[in-house]
């Protein structure tokens, strides 16, 4: 079923592809999708629907079938009931219900819910407070703001047309000309309009009838855009109700409207409003005027609590959700809706509140946030040229999209654009991978791809500079693959995909490179998202603070200073040598936060001017003259790290919460074939592509028949010097073939089995992710490890497999990822992670260990050495103190309890 709010980018194409099939079935004389396909297949189509080919259904289309083989079958079946017939077509035809989005609350009334962008109501809000704010500068004068004819004038302007540069502004407020705006930038040439009425005012929508239409019945056209789910229901009203034909109807229902929220309620705007429009008052001093409004800026608490709530008790403005009848904080207070935050602030609140509880209420706290120190005057300019360049560049390419006829291109569209904008000379503009020219009509159509130079999957980077504007051919040709392993094979392919490439910015030049993953995995950047979490993440930590701490006492620094400060200290070579900051050591956490509580707002102040003047780069001279906090400040840091035991949050399964985190079970599903055999290995098929094969494989494929066809076709290929790609094409080409059916052994227990009640047939799934390890002491004294998978710990009539053959046996300990564990005693103590369980192995890594888990020295031992090793569970509580019993005797107890 098509979701026509979110009918757009891929969505958009799906509606497009169900509209053609649509179109092809009634030009075919077809009476439903299955006849029309079933020609297909007799005339030797393709009949596989796929995103571009014209042969994409929707559910109107398989329930019109269904409705079609009942007609035709009853008569033929009169056993067969009509709540029988009801039951089948509901249960093909069942789909849940879309989750609702929520809504986050006002800012200034925390009850009420903010208001959606595209309402009529919150276009002109946004309009006034424009207007508002503008103050204009005759030529040799001073800037004032608009009287109040000329801000109405200025306003009707506004509500009628998409945008509107300042100059034009200006002449509508009869300025002379010459005038200087206070809002204008390098970066901004104008105000936007009403952006839902351009939309739904458009002459293919509701044209001039729009503007005839009052504000309510136009709030109640927008809210049904916004809800409704249903296509053809938001069609059929708009007809109904307006008057509309069907193309404008359809039209309608996929209007691009301002997406998102602001940050106020539509009773909010309604009490701002007269004030804004009527008497010309600001934003601020509107706020203050309205009834019943509270400060519009002032969120600051008052720092009297003892220790920190649950953070939805303070942040009532950014959590999404709560009910008062709700069973814990979070059911009662709602949550915010970013799980990085979320988990952090959760954390935060523990740590502040044992250092609450064992020391007192902290008297100052000083926050490092994730934002830049204060610009230069050329680094503004540049970054204002910047953005007027990408303003620019956007207005042509969609001039350029408007002439090839897509006058409203969609921002998938402009990213493809925007890509196709780099690779090359205008006359010049090729595929990367293939070389065929790539004209603008081509890039807005689906023989077009934005592709992940090195694999989105591998490398998780979504930016401009790991993607190229590519032929779909190529895209499915190069798959999850670099460049160099697609076609590095191919000595002449690859060495003209090169020559393509050094027509490439160079960020992506040494993408298609051979050593190109590599590169990547040296460099360890931070992925955007972790950045925009850490933004997040400070800014509300410092409001959320203040529940239990004096706002005045709260200090805030930005990380760039702290980095700049570790060097000038010489506090990065405690960790590495060479003096770049080691993130493969987790107590350069503890390092920063030394840093941190050093910095006072002087010195903020001072090393915040002089980079506003100076050009440096973490470091130089800004902080040359940056004395050491005390004499021996390095000393005493460096004794602080080496006492410092790194906590990680454990994740724990809990039976009575029901839930653990990862998947229960890979997606593949397994035909049982045959066993459990001596070895408890079990007999598999599954169905996998010919080309994610190999040679040896063949010998796998399950149809005999076919089995031989393939060796002896591969043989024929391999002599004529072709590779495994030939072959798949060859295969599918001769057979048919695309899909085989290949026999495998995995053993039984690392299985989960779905068994049909009726028939008894089974089918497998690979349990892969484990919970939790227990250790358990046999009767005999012997040690034993069993790790349970995520599948058999969520089982509620799961039992040990160790405590049903050993009842007597007694469990010493349960080991989860991310436990801490400690061997030896004093000196010589050791203490680690848990990085991994896997059958009787126990690995782990140091405790402050990070970086890459395939690059770190291990800790390895088997379940039954434990207490040879001396190895036991410890933990580390929120302020770092060890909790550890020391080494288990021969009977497995702790020697302290």
């Amino acid at each position: 079923r098509s979701n026509r709010k979110t009918d757009t980018g891929e969505d958009g194409a799906i509606r497009k592809d169900t509209g053609e099939l649509r179109r092809r079935i009634g030009q075919s004389g077809a009476r439903t999708l299955g006849e029309y396909l079933w020609r297909r297949r007799r005339q030797g189509k393709t009949i596989r629907a796929r995103l571009g080919n014209g042969l994409y259904p929707d559910r109107a289309m398989v329930e019109a079938e269904l409705r079609a083989i009942r007609e035709a079958q009853a008569p033929h079946h009169p056993d067969v009931a009509a709540e029988d017939w009801d039951a089948i077509i509901d249960t093909i035809l069942f789909q849940r219900p879309l989750r609702p989005v929520e809504v986050g609350q006002c800012t200034l009334l925390p009850g009420e819910k903010r208001a959606y962008k595209a309402y009529p109501l919150f276009q002109r809000f946004r309009i006034w407070q424009e207007v508002s704010n503008l103050e204009f500068a005759p030529p040799g004068e001073g800037y004032r703001p608009l009287g109040r004819d000329q801000r109405k004038r200025v306003a009707a302007k506004l509500a009628g047309v998409r945008s509107q540069t300042f100059e034009r502004i200006a002449s509508v407020a009869g300025l002379p000309a010459g005038s200087r705006v206070n809002l204008e930038t390098t970066a901004r040439a104008g105000i936007d309009g009403d952006l839902t009425a351009a939309a739904l005012g458009n002459r293919k929508r509701f044209g001039k009838r729009w503007a005839d239409l009052d504000i309510e019945r136009q709030q109640d056209v927008v809210e049904r855009l916004l809800d409704e789910e249903d296509s053809e229901a938001v069609e059929r009203w708009l007809r109904d109700e307006f008057g509309l034909d069907a193309d404008a109807a359809r039209e309608t229902a996929s209007a691009p409207l301002p997406p998102g929220t602001g940050h106020l309620s539509k009773a909010a705007i309604e009490r701002l409003l007269p004030f804004m429009r009527d008497e010309g008052l600001p934003y601020d001093k509107a706020v203050a005027a309205a009834p019943g409004l509270g400060h519009h800026s002032d969120l600051r608490g008052d720092g009297k609590a003892e220790r920190l709530p649950y953070y939805g008790a303070v942040l009532k403005r950014d959590v999404l959700g709560g009910r008062e009848d709700g069973r814990t904080d979070v059911e009662r207070h709602g949550r915010i809706p970013n799980p990085t935050v979320h988990i952090a602030l959760g954390q935060l609140r523990r740590l502040f509140n044992a250092i609450a509880d064992r020391h007192g209420k902290p008297d100052q706290v000083v926050v490092e946030l994730a934002r830049d120190l204060k610009q230069s005057r050329e680094d503004r300019e540049r970054d204002q040229r910047a953005i007027r360049d990408n303003r620019q560049r956007n207005e042509r390419l969609r001039a350029l999209a408007g002439d090839a006829g897509r006058p409203d291109p969609s921002p998938h569209d402009m990213r493809k654009l925007r890509l196709w904008d780099e690779q090359g000379p205008p006359d010049a503009r090729l595929c990367p991978f293939t070389g065929e020219a790539l004209s603008v009509g081509r890039v807005l159509s689906e023989e077009t791809e934005v592709e992940h130079i090195l694999p989105f999957s591998r490398s998780l980077d979504d930016s401009m500079a790991n993607t190229v504007l590519s032929m779909r051919a190529a895209n499915r040709e190069k798959g999850q693959r670099t460049p160099h392993e697609a076609w590095g094979s191919d000595p002449a392919r690859y060495r003209a995909i090169l020559e393509r490439a050094d027509r490439l910015p160079p960020n992506k030049r040494w993408r298609f490179r051979e050593d190109a993953m590599a590169k990547l995995e040296e460099k360890n950047d931070f992925l955007g998202r972790q950045l925009n979490d850490t933004r997040h993440l400070s800014r509300a930590t410092s409001r959320y603070l203040q529940a239990a701490v004096n706002p005045d006492d709260i200090y805030v620094t930005p990380g760039r200073l702290t980095a700049m400060l570790r060097r000038a200290w010489g506090l990065n070579s405690l960790l590495a040598e060479g003096g770049g900051k080691n993130r493969d050591d987790h107590r350069h956490h503890l390092i920063d936060a030394a840093v941190v509580g050093m910095t006072s707002r002087s010195l903020l102040n001072r090393v915040a001017r002089e980079s506003a003047s100076a050009v440096d780069d973490l470091g130089g001279r800004v902080t040359d003259a940056v004395d050491d906090p005390w004499e021996g400040f390095r000393d005493d840091v460096k004794a602080l790290v080496g006492r410092c035991v790194v906590r990680h949050r454990p994740d724990h399964f809990r039976p009575t919460r029901g839930a653990t985190t990862g998947q229960l079970h890979n997606e593949t599903a397994y035909g049982v074939v045959a066993g459990p055999d001596a070895r408890g290995m079990m007999t598999l098929v599954e169905t996998k592509p010919l080309d994610a094969l190999d040679a040896k494989r063949l010998d796998d494929v399950r149809d005999l028949t076919l089995r031989d066809r393939l060796r002896d076709l591969h043989a024929a290929v391999a002599a004529e010097g072709g590779d495994w790609a030939a072959f798949a094409g060859r295969a599918l080409e001769r057979y048919g073939v695309r899909r085989v059916r290949v026999l495998t052994q995995l053993g039984e227990d690392s299985l989960a089995f779905i068994i049909d009640a009726k028939t008894g047939a089974r089918k497998a799934y690979k349990t892969d992710g484990n919970a939790y390890m227990d250790v358990w002491m046999l009767p005999s004294g012997r040690t034993t490890g069993e790790t349970v998978s995520r599948f058999n710990a969520h089982k509620p009539d799961y039992r040990s497999k160790v405590k049903s053959e050993h009842p007597t046996a007694r469990k010493l300990m349960r080991l989860h990822v991310n436990d801490m564990v400690a061997t030896g005693e004093g000196d010589k103590r050791r203490i680690m992670r848990i990085q991994k369980l896997s059958g009787q192995n126990i690995v782990a890594v140091e405790h402050n260990q990070a970086g890459k888990a395939h690059e770190m020295p291990v800790y390895r031992k088997s379940a039954s050495q434990v207490l040879q090793a001396g190895l036991r569970k410890v933990s580390v509580d929120v302020i770092g103190r060890v909790r550890d019993g020391g080494p288990l005797d021969h009977e497995g107890r702790g020697k302290r309890g």
